[in-house]
């Protein structure tokens, strides 16, 4: 069985609940439901599966426990030389990149204490490009 992954995120509270003095100030809540439960593309979280911990004590969610979208970006090429001396050449290129223009979404609003919590907000791929080319060897 292949399965396609994206990059590893966790749910991250910035306040300072356990009175560590965490320089980044990033803890991680605790996990109370399921967090694919009622999940969509553009929201690939159930924001209700994520409360914070108590006073003092630590999130039990793992650290980078969730995942993206996994990339899916199919690119082509086509090349043509045409000789015009035995020296010199001319050739045309013909580059696609993303040529399915299919959309990955970014890692969605990880702060619990954001409005946004949860919200994909941006794409992590670029749209379909094209791209010619005419290229002249001497």
């Amino acid at each position: 069985m292949v399965r396609f992954v994206g990059r590893p995120y966790d749910v991250q509270a910035p306040i300072e609940i356990a009175n560590t003095n965490n320089i980044s100030g990033a803890l991680r809540p605790n996990l109370v439901g399921d967090p694919n439960a009622g999940t969509s593309k553009l929201h690939p979280l159930n924001v209700n599966a994520f409360a914070l911990p108590a006073a003092f004590t630590f999130g039990n969610m793992g650290r980078n426990s969730l995942r993206s979208d996994w990339s899916k970006n199919l690119g082509i090429s086509l090349f043509r030389s045409s000789f015009i001396t035995e020296s010199k050449k001319l050739e045309f290129r013909f580059e696609a990149f993303n040529i399915t223009n299919t959309p990955v979404f970014a890692i969605l609003d990880n702060n619990i204490t954001d409005s946004n919590f949860g919200q994909v907000s941006s794409t992590a791929n670029i749209e379909r490009q094209l791209q010619l080319a005419l290229k002249f060897y001497f």
